[in-house]
Order: structure tokens, then C-alpha cells, then sequence
């Protein structure tokens, strides 16, 4: 009901005004190429698509199509809608959100544009402890105070079936647009802005369906862009899993009981010492640890990683990175990236 909803207000919108009033388009773009001694180079590509339809002043339509290759359940490539959203300015302090959308849940799911972070790839944290591109149906409320945020509302919950031992709840994500079965519920606080300054932290509790457990996440997170030159970003997180023995039988894996992550990285603008301006040629030192409480398979993610390299931007939008990275689980890799935001 609400897919249908939001596709007759967007078209009689068109119809009325033309597209040329009403839609405004961002997004990203990113390819990276890794390569390691004992194997062949991977490249890596990502876009995102994101359409904004301003019905009026307040209430607005987001859309975001993202392209991946190669796909996540190891195929050459995907199209996936992950966002479909109906935003309203209740008041110039309360945003309602409802539909389709990334969860606020770590710094990667909301500002994973390759501007933001320094590293090729974003930290282990966010991709086994807490789910990156973790998009759901979702009703949200947001409030703010000044540079200070709260987010809180239900979101759908997992299923237990999707999970497995190599990536602990990563793969219960259901990012359906009608959701189903119990709702899960999440909270956020943060306070300023991920340019300059960010400090917050968030919780989720969902349920796991197809079984009698449920998955709590928290996180914390740090972001600091001064004028000096030095930049820096850390996250940590910690997830638990109750009733984990009927979340077993359900997933027909040995899921862990919890996991835990930690990732820093600083940087420095060496650019200001050249011809170039401010903040363009950052290098850069990242350390991470990301595991889940029990051993996993062996084509898991967890494990510690240390990286180091350099983002030249050429521009507000559009950066070069390169990146030397030697971790216990894949071993020393060498990666050039582009990336774009527009």
C-alpha cells in the first residue's frame, strides 16, 4: 500500500508541475582495483542514484538505486532499490520519514559517499558487526535541538533463515517495503556534522524471525575535520544475539552469541604544504579489529587489519585513493580508487 501511495503521488506530481520543479538528483560513484601478490586483480565498482521529488516545501519523495558489481551473493552484477521514502518537515525542528531506508545505525550507511572516509573500503566494523547498506522499511521520527539529533522509530525486523556462520547477521537484512512479521525498534543521539564535527551513538533491537531470538546492536562513533589539517574517524560496536539456539536451528548454522568491533583512522593534509589548497592530499594510518565471540568459516571477515595511504581530492567531488593494507585475514593487498560525488 505504501509502494502504491508514494508511485500515484510522484506521477500526478509529474503530470502537474514537470520534471524540471521537482526533482532534484545526487548520489556517487566508485571504483576501486585490489591486488594481491598470490592473486589476481579484483576490480570493484559502485553507483548510487538518488532522485529527490519535491511534492512541496515540506514533504519531499527520496528514491536511491544502487549498482554494484560485483553483486552480493557473488554474481557479476545488481540493481537494487534500496531507498523509497516519504519525508515530511512536521515543523522546522521534527522530520517524519516513512518507507524504505538506509537504517541510522554507524557512519556507513548514511554518509558511505567515498569523500567521507579515507580507507578504499569502509571498516570491518561496518560490514560484519553492524550490516552496511542496511535498508529497511522503516517509520522514523527525527528531532532536533540546535547541532544536536535524535532519531527514534520501528523498523521490520530479520530473519533468522538468511543468516550464516561467515557473517553473522549481515545476511538477515530483509529491506522489504511492506516488512512483516514483528518490528524491531532503534534509537539515535548524535550531535553536529559529519564535515566538520560528529560525535553520536545508536542502538537497535530487531527480532529475528523464523525463530525466538533477537539481535541488539550498539554503536558509538566520532568524527573531527579541523582547520590544522588533522581529521580523524573511530567507530566501535557491540551486537548480541539472545535465544541463540533456536537462531541455529533456524539459520541451520552456528551463529555466534555476539560480536564486537573497534576502527580508528587519522589523517593529515600534507597538501598545504604544496600548491595545492586545503585538504587536498590527506595521508592517512587506519587500524581495525572485528570479530564475532566464537570462530567463523574461513571465507569470514572478521580479524584485525592495519592500512595506510593518501586521498588526493581534486575537488570537493571527486577523489583519488591509494592504499596499502595488511590484515590476518586476507593477507597484504595493494588498492587504486576513484571516487565521485555529484
Amino acid at each position: 500500500m505504501l509502494f502504491k501511495f508514494l508511485l500515484i503521488t510522484l506521477i500526478v506530481k509529474l503530470c502537474a508541475f514537470g520534471a524540471e520543479d521537482l526533482i532534484t538528483i545526487g548520489g556517487y560513484a566508485e571504483g576501486y582495483v585490489l591486488s594481491k601478490p598470490s592473486d589476481k586483480s579484483t576490480l570493484i565498482t559502485n553507483m548510487m542514484v538518488e532522485p529527490t521529488i519535491h511534492l512541496n516545501d515540506r514533504v519531499k519523495v527520496n528514491l536511491g538505486i544502487g549498482f554494484a558489481h560485483p553483486a552480493e551473493d557473488g554474481g557479476v552484477f545488481e540493481a537494487e532499490l534500496e531507498v523509497l521514502s516519504l519525508d515530511t518537515a512536521v515543523t522546522k525542528e521534527t522530520d517524519l520519514s516513512l518507507g524504505k531506508m538506509h537504517m541510522p545505525v554507524g557512519l556507513y550507511n548514511l554518509y558511505h559517499e567515498p569523500i567521507y572516509f579515507l580507507t578504499l573500503e569502509p571498516s570491518r566494523v561496518e560490514h560484519l558487526v553492524i550490516p552496511t547498506e542496511w535498508h529497511e522499511t522503516a517509520a522514523l521520527v527525527t528531532q532536533k535541538w540546535g547541532e544536536y539529533s535524535l532519531t527514534f522509530g520501528a523498523m521490520s525486523g530479520m530473519n533468522a533463515k538468511n543468516l550464516d556462520k561467515g557473517s553473522w547477521i549481515l545476511q538477515g537484512k530483509e529491506s522489504h517495503l511492506t516488512g512483516g512479521g514483528k518490528a524491531g525498534w532503534l534509537a539515535r543521539l548524535e550531535y553536529g556534522k559529519i564535515e566538520k564535527t560528529l560525535i553520536g551513538s545508536s542502538i537497535v533491537t530487531t527480532p529475528l524471525s523464523g525463530s525466538s531470538g533477537q539481535a541488539t546492536l550498539f554503536e558509538a562513533h566520532a568524527a573531527m575535520r579541523m582547520e590544522n589539517g588533522w581529521e580523524a574517524m573511530a567507530i566501535m560496536s557491540k551486537g548480541w544475539i539472545s535465544n541463540s539456539e533456536s537462531v541455529q536451528i533456524a539459520a541451520g548454522s552456528e551463529i555466534a552469541k555476539n560480536a564486537q568491533g573497534a576502527s580508528m583512522t587519522i589523517g593529515y593534509d600534507v597538501g598545504r604544504y604544496f600548491i595545492l589548497k586545503n585538504r587536498q592530499a590527506i595521508v592517512f594510518a587506519h587500524t581495525e579489529y572485528a570479530q564475532p565471540a566464537q570462530a567463523l568459516a574461513p571465507e569470514a571477515l572478521g580479524g584485525s587489519a592495519c592500512a595506510t595511504g593518501i586521498n588526493w581530492f581534486f575537488s570537493p567531488h571527486l577523489v583519488a585513493k591509494a592504499e596499502y593494507r595488511d590484515s590476518n585475514h586476507e593477507g597484504q593487498r595493494l588498492g587504486f580508487g576513484l571516487g565521485f560525488v555529484y
